[in-house]
């Protein structure tokens, strides 16, 4: 009952972002609760919940021009690491989307651990001067 209740609370937030609510912030909470919903699947085997979570995180809206210039300016030759990290997260995603009714528990967890560990990568490397340059605007 438990793990339900907090799939249906994740689920919930699941609804797509309005134009108004595009930024970076709002992009990564829903690449969270997507993540999560992927873990939760895992728990439960509920593959097609997986599928779609995977599908979320793997066609999340483009950050807004005005902030992508902004980390760019502040992260400088970086920006094309940064981008790799998103690509690699977006790579993996499809992965998953695609091979999830298919492959064994084991490869799916694999592909999830990789995506994890891209987003924690990113995160220690640019969250701090990312976060730091979006909060004066």
């Amino acid at each position: 009952m438990g793990r339900t209740v907090v799939f249906l609370v994740l689920v919930a937030f699941l609804a797509p972002l309005n134009a108004a609510e595009v930024n970076l912030k709002n992009i990564m909470r829903e690449l969270e609760t997507n993540l999560l919903i992927i873990i939760e699947s895992l728990l439960v085997d509920d593959r097609e919940q997986l599928v779609l979570a995977a599908k979320e995180i793997a066609q999340h809206p483009p950050i807004p021009v005005s902030q992508r210039m902004l980390i760019a300016e502040e992260l400088g030759d970086e920006m094309a690491q940064f981008a790799q990290f998103d690509q690699v997260v977006h790579s993996l995603s499809l992965e998953l989307e695609e091979r999830g009714l298919l492959n064994s528990e084991p490869e799916l967890i694999r592909r999830v651990q990789e995506i994890l560990s891209a987003c924690v990568s990113c995160h220690s490397v640019y969250k701090s001067r990312i976060a730091s340059v979006l909060a004066g605007h």
